[in-house]
């Protein structure tokens, strides 16, 4: 099995849970905001996108990583197997 450093930190987010718990903070803020001061909107738009990214990426890394050691080492006449498609690989 290939073991790969799987919660790499960043200067921003320390780990997945950090960057999902970032994401969950804007999102009960945005809920629960009134009128909301146009400049803390987008600060806190930027920091959710920052932190999606992240949690994106660490998210596409483990399924490269269990799809890489799942299949197995690729006959040598054979090319290497792409992994489907998810339905979050699809833009919002």
């Amino acid at each position: 099995m290939t073991v790969h450093h799987l919660d790499a930190p960043t200067a921003e987010f320390a780990s997945y849970g950090a960057a999902y718990k970032k994401l969950e903070e804007v999102a009960v803020r945005l809920q629960r905001a009134g009128p909301v001061d146009v400049d803390t909107l987008v600060a806190d738009v930027a920091l959710a996108a920052r932190a999606h990214a992240f949690c994106r990426a660490r998210i596409d890394q483990i399924v490269r990583t269990l799809d890489s050691d799942l299949a197995g080492p690729a006959a040598p006449d054979q090319p290497e197997a792409k992994p489907a498609r998810e339905p979050w690989d699809e833009p919002f």
